[in-house]
């Protein structure tokens, strides 16, 4: 198989106009103060970079093969990879169109023998690394009757975040056609589209990326068992995030008076030490965990009471 990769600017930015109170471009000192003075601020457009790679399939297929050959999987694709080089966070959402010839789409697995059926899977990895597989439905679409679309919306991360697809499915073995047999051959045939929109999103300081935690909606407050060691806590949050537009280091310290205790009951405050260069020092850091949920700065660990065994 061969995969052309091409570049895609989006015609659609985020456009913004910032002003930091901390940088001081010039000043003067002011001797008369009746002759008052002023300021004119003149404006400047920031106006990001939209550079998104993404893939074309010149000669690549979605492969009906319905004996396994390979052990490939009945049906299967290669995969396919949207790459955000962009210097803010793209959205991307796809919609991804299946068309069957001679064969029936299921919504599960179909039986060994009968009429030629075939279930067809998108699997997505979205950009915070969790992979979610939709079962094609059966919907009518401009493209035809027979046309079957399932749309996925994630956010992609700055300078190197990444969307990831492929098509995988079951079909049936042996096929029969009113009580005879009814072999496959080159006119039963499945073909799928994907089509492609981005949308830039604000550059938010901190972005965690690459951690299961992500996915838990207590990443807020942890419980620990009794007697769980300092390191072991600090296991069990965010490892990585991304600021600044590069993945970075993240290390967390416990703020409560007298510090972490593994055997004392009781609730804890972790804030994140995040390390902007290999070789500097953690600073105090902040963290967000997906579009749309607020900036946090701190993480509350709550060690449980220690086991009655008497």
């Amino acid at each position: 198989m061969k995969t052309t990769m091409k570049r895609f600017f989006s015609g659609m930015m985020a456009l913004s106009l910032a002003f930091c109170g901390t940088s001081i471009v010039s000043a003067e000192d002011v001797t008369d103060l009746s002759a008052g003075g002023s300021l004119v601020l003149e404006p400047e457009l920031s106006e990001p970079n939209i550079l998104v790679t993404v893939p074309t399939a010149d000669e690549d297929k979605i492969v009906l093969n319905p004996f396994n050959i390979g052990g490939t999987g009945q049906v299967y694709s290669a995969s396919y990879e949207i790459i955000n080089n962009s210097n803010i966070p793209v959205s991307v959402s796809f919609s991804a169109i299946v068309e069957l010839t001679n064969v029936t789409l299921a919504q599960k697995a179909p039986a060994a023998t009968g009429d030629k059926q075939a279930m067809i899977n998108l699997s997505y990895t979205d950009g915070l690394g969790k992979t979610t597989t939709t079962v094609m439905k059966t919907a009518k679409s401009t493209e035809g009757d027979n046309a079957n679309v399932v749309s996925v919306a994630t956010a992609m991360a700055p300078l190197g975040g990444a969307v990831k697809f492929n098509f995988t499915g079951s079909t049936t073995v042996n096929p029969t056609k009113d009580g005879s047999d009814d072999p496959w051959t080159e006119e039963d045939t499945i073909k799928a589209t994907v089509a492609y929109k981005f949308t830039p999103n604000v550059f938010a300081t901190y972005n965690i990326v690459k951690t299961v935690a992500l996915y838990s909606t207590d990443l807020n407050a942890i419980t620990v068992d009794n007697g769980t060691e300092l390191e072991a806590v600090i296991a069990k949050l965010p490892t990585r995030v991304l600021g600044d537009g590069k993945e970075l280091p993240v290390t967390w310290k416990c703020t409560t008076t007298d510090g972490y205790k593994a055997d004392t009951a009781g609730k804890y405050t972790f804030v994140p030490m995040v390390k902007d260069d290999p070789d500097e020092e953690y600073d105090d850091g902040i963290y967000t965990i997906a579009d749309g949920i607020a900036e946090k700065s701190s993480i509350e660990v709550t060690v449980e009471a220690a086991a009655n065994n008497g």
